[in-house]
């Protein structure tokens, strides 16, 4: 028995601003993105990401050039013809964004702080 995972787990930096296509009456609301996310010994992978529906009005307002962020989805390999020439990218359906902070900034904490009646003394 083979199992087939396709899962992508990237932290990098976005290299535009999202753009976004609102949701119409036969359509699921769109936004497009690139990252870019930094390799072994200078190599850098940029990747065009899609977050579809819900996800996409919510995140997509939020995201501009030079974020980093954190992406989770599944890759999809998109292949058309240019001037006869065959052309493919492999790209992300995104299905989680995670924002982090600039080196500068305070760090973002998530974790709700626990009351002091809740503390066991141990």
């Amino acid at each position: 028995m083979s199992i087939a995972i396709n899962q992508f787990n990237g932290a990098g930096y976005l290299t535009r601003d999202a753009e976004v296509v609102p949701n119409d009456d036969s359509k699921k609301s769109r936004a497009s993105f690139g990252i870019a996310i930094n390799g072994f010994k200078d190599a850098v992978l940029f990747m065009n990401c899609t977050a579809w529906g819900k996800l996409a009005e919510n995140v997509g307002p939020n995201l501009k050039k030079g974020q980093p962020i954190y992406v989770t989805g599944e890759l999809v390999m998109n292949e058309w013809e240019k001037d006869g020439v065959p052309k493919s990218s492999t790209d992300l359906n995104v299905r989680n964004v995670q924002y982090l902070s600039n080196k500068g900034d305070a760090p973002v904490n998530n974790t709700p702080a626990a009351k002091a009646e809740d503390s066991i003394p141990f």
